[in-house]
């Protein structure tokens, strides 16, 4: 988790080592490790809409939706502690992914 106190050096190590795992979670196609990443309000927002955390599990776990490689380079966290919100950040990447999403009808959009 989170250095809460940290230098801006320590959060940014510990936000790569966060992400390092959830990219090795995504590409793992394991729902269950996916979702220990995730808030239950979690989103994922595209040029297409806004599909929620439950679909987009529930596409893994089917799987409808596979993800060979999955790669973030931080580019830049904001940290945005507040009193009563220990270990808030925002992190903003540049992601790298190959996946892939069957055809299947009722199925949400995802990109």
């Amino acid at each position: 988790m989170l250095n809460e106190g940290g230098t801006e050096q320590e959060i940014r190590k510990d936000l790569e080592t966060v992400s390092a795992a959830w990219e090795r979670a995504i590409v793992s196609n394991d729902a269950g490790a996916i979702g220990q990443f995730m808030t239950d309000d979690w989103v994922i927002v595209s040029a297409t809409g806004i599909t929620k955390k439950s679909d987009f599990l529930a596409a893994v776990a089917s799987g409808d939706l596979t993800h060979e490689s999955f790669k973030g380079t931080l580019s830049r966290f904001v940290d945005m502690a507040t009193p009563g919100l220990s270990q808030v950040a925002c992190q903003i990447t540049a992601l790298t992914e190959a996946s892939h999403l069957a055809p299947t009808s009722g199925q949400p959009t995802f990109l």
